[in-house]
């Protein structure tokens, strides 16, 4: 294993620096930007907070590159945390002026200026005026927002399509035209015009393509739109389909069905997770590795902990620390982080030696917490 100590020298700008990265091989010299005082990262539970900026037709210029979310504190911005965004080199495109700021999606991104959520573009500008008490990403062109604690759906130009009438603690996001509300402890799903397809039903459920994946009696199964049973409910858990199965748990085991209900993969592992890219991870004699579609072996199992593929890599645990390996299971990335997130739109959350930082997918930091 190569050692590693960092070697930070301080920029002129209140931004840049550089990091040396000391290793038995030679010194890797690698920019970064960071404020002096402390920088804090939006690691959305270092799940990969990599963002696109881009709608969902692409059109020229910088609506076209990927931004994250970072926060900063002290200096010229005061004693509170003020919140903009980065993009794939560490270089700040919008400066930190937000109480909070969420990712992008189809272009916008939510953000809290004073007391109220609006959405900016990726330029930085105001799209829609802050208004809603809560606000949330934009899927299939509309975005939930909470106003006066009721849930509501709106549009790019922040009219509201479904008004603000349901459970503000019950907030799910458009899929293929259709989202899923609760309304008087019923749940219901509705078009994007606000007209109920499916429900009431007193148990929260899911749609998925011709599926409705639903419970009955602390069980999981499937029902067609008509409500005729196409899975009988036996699960513990249910998860989303992914490249045609679903991970499913029954009897403290895990395996995989299709969407007939039919077993693929029996029910023998302690974990898993569902299929990405073709792999799934797995646990089974308390050690991680990756299965084909088939339930074959693609990667041993070897890992301490183990993620979901994400961009052809895969973050996995080596001796208490994180890596990244890719689906052949070669490591391209050394385990030497405390926490690893997956990698979205080329860039990864990780945490090293305490510090908050994101890495680009040759394992270089572009962005780097002071503390």
């Amino acid at each position: 294993m190569r050692s590693y100590r960092w070697k930070i020298s301080a920029g002129s700008d209140r931004y840049a620096g550089s990091v040396q990265l000391m290793t038995e091989a030679g010194v890797s010299v690698m920019s970064f930007r960071s404020k002096r005082i402390v920088i804090i990262f939006l690691l959305f539970g270092l799940a990969g907070a990599a963002v696109a900026c881009t709608d969902t037709v692409p059109t020229a210029g910088i609506e076209n590159i990927s931004l994250y979310p970072f926060a900063a504190a002290a200096g010229s911005y005061g004693h509170s945390l003020l919140y903009g965004y980065i993009d794939g080199s560490g270089e700040v495109v919008i400066e930190p002026r937000f109480v909070k700021a969420a990712p992008f999606s189809e272009g916008l991104a939510a953000v809290l200026s004073g007391k109220k959520y609006g959405y900016i573009n990726c330029r930085g500008e105001t799209v829609i005026s802050p208004g809603f008490d809560a606000a949330y990403p934009f899927a299939g062109g509309l975005a939930a927002v909470v106003v006066n604690n009721q849930l509501g759906y709106i549009d790019k130009t922040g009219r509201f399509v479904i008004e603000p009438q349901y459970d503000a603690n019950y907030i799910r996001s458009f899929s293929g035209g259709r989202v899923l509300i609760k309304l008087a402890d019923r749940y219901y799903c509705l078009d994007n015009r606000g007209g109920i397809l499916f429900g009431p039903s007193p148990e929260p459920f899911r749609v998925e393509d011709n599926l409705i994946i639903l419970r009955s009696a602390g069980k999981w199964g499937a029902v067609a739109w008509s409500g005729d049973t196409l899975i009988a409910p036996v699960y513990d858990e249910f998860s989303p389909f992914a490249d045609g199965l679903a991970c499913v748990k029954a009897e403290g085991k895990y395996g995989y069905i299709d969407s007939s209900g039919r077993p693929v993969i029996p029910l023998r592992y302690e974990q898993a997770l569902p299929f990405r890219e073709g792999l799934a991870a797995v646990r089974r004699d308390d050690k991680w590795g990756y299965l084909d579609r088939s339930g074959k072996t693609a990667i041993r199992a070897q890992y301490e902990a183990a993620d979901s593929f994400q961009e052809g890599m895969a973050a996995v645990a080596l001796n208490g620390k994180y890596g990244y390996i890719d689906t052949s299971g070669r490591v391209v990335i050394e385990p030497l982080f405390e926490a690893a997130g997956g990698f979205s739109a080329g860039l990864a959350t990780v945490k090293y030696h305490g510090m908050q930082c994101y890495i680009n997918q040759s394992g270089n930091f572009v962005w780097i917490s002071d503390g």
